[in-house]
């Protein structure tokens, strides 16, 4: 049974890559589970969505400008362990284990080579990007986990003779990324592409009006409804700050034209703020936390949390994407349309964006550019001429993402190994 299981969950990878894949699933959970407590203080946008998830339990809802369904999962941790960090942060936490967990799942499903598969999960867990938003109360990683289940869903389906309850699951996971934050509203034009495009050996055939209604059902239709019940969970409760009161019309029509007009009209700026032609190459990241302490013997010390990526990972992902790109012949494997239109739906629409915008708006887009590099590792690794730079950048990425271990989570470290890590003025 778990030799089947394990076949089933890494299939084709040698015993010696088994034993790695699995020392990187533990890393990845370890890395997301130890120390959660630690700040004890709010941290960043923590001050808002800890606070509207308590709110929650206690029937008075503050206006937000996300929907509730983020702050609803992280009440669930608050309701359990109580009203302190590790309440608010045990359910992200858990969220961000599980992305680990299923990113072997959806990469068995896009990728034929075993190797590429390994190599996604080796960068994935070595990407501090996203251990650091699995390590706080804030909505990214619910996002991403939703997503991720989403396409898994899709990409079953399109292997299945039998695909609607896949298509509906599909579409079901997708509504509930939309209702953690419009950025999830990407992942629609999504769905709708890696469904027309042929996956690896699939001939592509005229699709019958049924399929085109049964996708246009779960496509748009189910994530629509998911989204719009999801406000049942603010609604419900009899103390709505700032609602001026009425059905549940009138609720989601205040609420949506209230968030519309907060976002059209933000004026305010930010030091942390970045235009988003700057995040491909990762110039200014956000400082999420920062204390300078004594560390007694070892003199002044630092504790900070930077979102921050694994610069190598980080700087290789956005050459992936400009190789893909501008290299003609790439674009004769799916998987390469399938992985950049991903990354241009979910980067594209915020460069006509007025608003102060922050590193942290490029969460999908690093996540599909990191899936394109692993793709891309794999091809280099079986040409000879390649094969040691490669080998090279990967023990580099590895080494590089135990030394931002400690800007990742908080550690206390000495001020000489912070400023080790400041290798240019925009990080300070």
């Amino acid at each position: 049974m778990t030799r089947r299981l394990l076949n089933w969950y890494l299939p084709g990878l040698s015993r010696r890559n088994r034993l790695a894949a699995g020392g990187l699933l533990l890393f990845g959970l370890l890395s997301r589970l130890l120390w959660l407590s630690y700040p004890s203080d709010v941290v960043f946008d923590e001050t808002y969505f800890a606070n509207f998830a308590a709110g929650l339990l206690r029937g008075h809802v503050e206006y937000d400008i996300h929907p509730p369904l983020g702050k609803a999962l992280i009440s669930i941790g608050i309701h359990l362990f109580g009203d302190h960090s590790f309440g608010w942060r045990i359910v992200p936490a858990i969220a961000g284990c599980l992305t680990v967990l299923l990113l072997p799942i959806l990469t068995n499903l896009l990728f034929k080579q075993p190797r590429a598969r390994l190599l996604a999960l080796f960068l994935f867990v070595c990407q501090g990007f996203t251990l650091v938003y699995s390590r706080l109360s804030l909505l990214e990683t619910f996002m991403l986990l939703f997503a991720e289940a989403s396409l898994i869903c899709l990409l079953a389906a399109k292997r299945s003779k039998k695909a609607w309850p896949r298509l509906l699951a599909t579409g079901l996971f997708a509504g509930l990324a939309l209702s953690i934050k419009w950025i999830g509203a990407g992942l629609l034009p999504i769905l709708w592409i890696w469904w027309l495009i042929p996956m690896s050996g699939e001939v592509y055939k005229k699709k019958p009006l049924r399929q085109w209604l049964l996708a246009a059902l779960c496509f748009i239709v189910l994530p629509l409804a998911v989204y719009i019940g999801n406000f049942w969970l603010a609604y419900r409760l009899p103390d709505i700050a700032s609602f001026p009161g009425g059905n549940y019309l009138a609720y989601l029509k205040w609420w949506h034209q209230t968030a519309w007009q907060y976002n059209i009209s933000l004026t305010a700026t930010h030091r942390y703020g970045s235009v988003f032609w700057t995040w491909p190459l990762e110039i200014r990241p956000v400082w999420f936390y920062f204390e300078q302490l004594s560390l007694g013997r070892l003199g002044a010390g630092v504790s900070g949390i930077l979102a921050i990526g694994n610069p190598i990972v980080w700087w290789l992902s956005s050459g992936a994407v400009l190789l893909a790109l501008t290299v003609r012949r790439y674009w004769q494997r799916p998987l390469v349309p399938m992985l950049v239109g991903a990354w241009a739906v979910f980067y594209l629409p915020w460069s006509p964006v007025h608003r102060v915008l922050f590193l942290y708006h490029y969460f999908f887009p690093a996540f599909f550019s990191l899936l394109l590099l692993a793709t891309f590792f794999d091809q280099l690794l079986d040409d000879p001429a390649w094969r040691d730079t490669i080998t090279l950048a990967l023990v580099l990425v590895g080494l590089v993402a135990i030394f931002w271990l400690p800007l990742w989570t908080g550690l206390p470290i000495p001020e000489w190994l912070y400023k080790a890590h400041m290798w240019f003025p925009s990080w300070i």
